[in-house]
């Protein structure tokens, strides 16, 4: 059959080439996302939680301004340990502290960005593990003792609605990229909700590389670096300078792990472009 035409057989894509890109989402994400996004929100209530908690602690034994109120008073070496609720408050606070680092290990430690919908690990709990841990960064103020507890509830308050807006905003536009798929994630998981039956089996599944690309370890140092300092003001005296060393040695930690994950980074990436 000379005149036969052949089939015609759909090309493919050689097996270096990169992904096809992903659809723009601008359109999709609602006003509030972007203004919050604009403001650097989540980044600003995530870092006053460390100076509000220190102020907490006016009139303790470190910090002592007339300008601010004395909620501090009272508190310090053997002080704070004389009450109970001090004391009640204290082991709140750490133990809130160490859960929310390990729901950021387990959470960035699987996260897959755009390109496919995450539920591994502490994402088959909820769909925003990495926001309820930063919203469990409230704690720190805690940590300043009784009299924080109005304060920690107002940073709590805020950081309910900017991390819930955000949230909304980032599922508009996972909605728009994955479809369906992400429909179907988010009819089987809620958005916020208990993680700590998933816990386990996420920080297994956790892997060093995905937390290094997610540039989650000196992060992970500076926010328990940061509830050791509120700690330190609160205490003072020898335990509040044992506490304030812990945390120096925390975020210099961080700064050179920083720096070696960066430069060992740039390394392979010139090695891949080089062809290495």
């Amino acid at each position: 059959m000379p005149n036969a035409v052949p089939p015609t057989v759909p090309p493919t894509a050689p097996p270096n080439a990169p992904p096809p890109p992903l659809p723009d989402v601008g359109a999709s994400l609602p006003a509030s996302y972007r203004v919050l996004e604009r403001m650097h929100a989540r980044q600003i209530l995530t870092r006053l939680a460390v100076p509000l908690g220190v102020a907490c602690t006016n009139g303790g034994p470190w910090l002592d301004v007339d300008w601010l109120p004395r909620l501090g008073a009272g508190t310090g070496d053997g002080a704070a340990a004389d009450s109970a609720v001090a004391t009640a408050l204290t082991v709140v606070a750490c133990a809130v502290t160490a859960d929310a680092a390990l729901v950021r290990v387990a959470a960035k430690g699987v996260l897959v960005r755009k390109t496919t919908v995450t539920s591994e690990g502490v994402y088959g709990a909820l769909r925003h593990p990495y926001y309820a841990a930063c919203m469990g960064f409230g704690a720190t103020v805690l940590a300043a003792g009784p009299a924080a507890a109005i304060p920690a509830a107002a940073w709590l308050a805020a950081a309910l609605v900017v991390f819930g807006l955000t949230a909304r905003g980032e599922e508009a536009g996972l909605r728009a990229i994955h479809g369906a798929a992400w429909d179907v994630y988010a009819g089987r998981v809620p958005m916020l909700g208990l993680w700590h039956a998933k816990l386990p089996s996420g920080l297994r599944a956790a892997r060093w590389a995905n937390l290094v690309r997610e540039g989650e370890p000196p992060r992970l140092l500076r926010f328990l670096a940061g509830t050791l300092v509120v700690f330190a003001f609160r205490f003072g005296g020898g335990t509040g300078t044992v506490l304030a060393s812990a945390a120096g040695g925390l975020w210099l930690t961080s700064l050179l792990l920083h720096r070696s994950l960066r430069e060992s980074g740039a390394r392979r990436r010139d090695g891949v472009s080089s062809g290495a």
